[in-house]
C-alpha cells in the first residue's frame, strides 16, 4: 500500500505508482478528476488489472468525467 502526502508532485507520483500496478489498484481519494489519471486507469483496466475507486458520491464527480464511467 502506498500513501501520498499532499505536495506539488503528488499527481506525478501517483501516476507512476499506477503504471507499476500488476494485479489491482485500490484508490481512496476525496475527488478524482485528473484526465491523465483516468487514462492510466483505463489502460490498466484493459490490461486486466482490477481497479476500485472510493470517492465522493457519483453525482459529485465532474459531469464530463461522469460520461466516461
Amino acid at each position: 500500500m502506498v500513501y501520498f502526502d499532499f505536495g506539488m508532485d503528488v499527481v506525478d507520483r501517483m501516476i507512476n505508482e499506477l503504471i507499476k500496478a500488476e494485479k489491482y489498484i485500490r484508490i481512496a481519494i476525496f475527488q478524482l478528476h485528473n484526465q491523465q489519471v483516468f487514462e492510466v486507469l483505463n489502460l490498466k483496466l484493459k490490461s486486466g488489472v482490477e481497479v476500485e475507486i472510493f470517492t465522493l458520491p457519483y453525482d459529485s464527480i465532474n459531469k464530463d468525467v461522469q460520461k466516461e464511467l
